[in-house]
């Protein structure tokens, strides 16, 4: 787009041509009086009389500011997926953390609680088994929250790559509001 908007802008302005001509006619067949040089000198000036190009110069512009709004638009939207990837990492560091501090020892502090309590009697093997499945189920849910925030971990980095390395590969953009 900027670099249609650099040859709509070259169009309106007017391509003068100057020249210089010699031509030599040595005697000849055709030519039987002689050898006879020709010298000339030429200028050409375009005159824009019914078309000065201001059409295509003015969809240049509009197509350029166009392309700017759509990278602009790009940009924010990817800046976006990035904060909402960061959200999603976030909250999958905090789901990990409290099921590391938290959930999971206090599952094995039931566990253990219900296998002493089997052991002196107080309890049936109903209890003990009921808490051993519950551990497990934890156990299982902690692996899966360690899952999600590798997956969150993983979609993050890869967005920051991808965008750092698409950034990188942008062409530069004057943003210059100049009009010929």
């Amino acid at each position: 787009a900027a670099s249609a908007r650099d040859l709509a802008r070259a169009g309106r302005v007017p391509d003068v041509t100057v020249g210089a001509q010699y031509e030599h006619y040595p005697v000849s067949e055709a030519n039987t009086t002689g050898s006879g040089n020709s010298y000339g000198v030429f200028i050409s000036i375009p005159l824009f009389v019914r078309h000065s190009f201001g059409g295509e110069a003015r969809r240049a512009e509009v197509d350029y500011y166009a392309a700017l709004d759509d990278r602009n638009r790009i940009l924010l939207a990817a800046q976006n997926d990035i904060e909402r990837l960061r959200s999603q990492l976030e909250s999958a560091r905090a789901s990990l953390q409290q099921m590391q501090t938290a959930v999971l020892p206090a599952a094995e502090n039931v566990a253990q609680s219900a296998e002493f309590a089997y052991t002196k009697g107080a309890t049936g093997v109903l209890d003990l088994l009921d808490a051993r499945r519950a551990l497990r189920q934890t156990r299982l849910d902690a692996v899966d929250v360690q899952g999600s925030f590798a997956k969150a971990m993983a979609a993050y980095r890869a967005a920051l790559q991808a965008t750092t390395s698409d950034i990188n590969k942008l062409p530069q953009v004057r943003t210059d509001a100049s009009h010929p």
